[in-house]
């Protein structure tokens, strides 16, 4: 198995958690998202889940979009939302990676999360974007 190629340094983890920290007001600071926790398996299980059902449509995904969003309508309690990607290109001929969902894509063509977001008539159904993982410091006695 070959190492990843965007690990961190220990010093490069901590800088950013304690600028990450610094930046947070004083008056958000015990309840604002510090991290967000999933189980290995539910990753795991996810990717499986998208890979088969885009190789069930033709499509290739071509990595995974991480959208930081709210929860509860409030900025203090952030969550991750895991989308697939597929690539294309845009009117320019530039490759670009935009999210999609594989389970209301026909054979060969992606359809947009952007676009599937914005139809009313998709607005209550189930999506295939991973999310609702452990929020600190809500769940979270400690993140490090």
């Amino acid at each position: 198995m070959l190492q990843p190629k965007n690990l961190l340094t220990f010093k490069e983890v901590k800088t950013g958690i304690d600028s990450y920290y610094k930046s947070i007001p004083k008056s958000r600071k015990t309840t604002q998202t510090l991290s967000v926790w999933f189980e290995i398996n539910e990753i795991k299980n996810y990717i499986s889940y998208l890979e088969k059902k885009s190789k069930d449509k033709g499509i290739d995904i071509s990595g995974i979009r991480v959208h930081l969003i709210s929860e509860n309508d409030t900025s203090k309690k952030i969550n991750l939302a895991f989308c697939p990607t597929v690539e294309l290109n845009n009117k320019k001929g530039k490759k670009i990676h935009p999210s999609f969902d594989p389970n209301y894509s026909e054979k060969g063509s992606p359809a947009l999360l952007v676009k599937l977001m914005n139809d009313d008539e998709y607005a209550d159904k189930t999506s295939s974007v991973l999310n609702r993982g452990d929020i600190c410091p809500y769940i979270c006695p400690e993140i490090i």
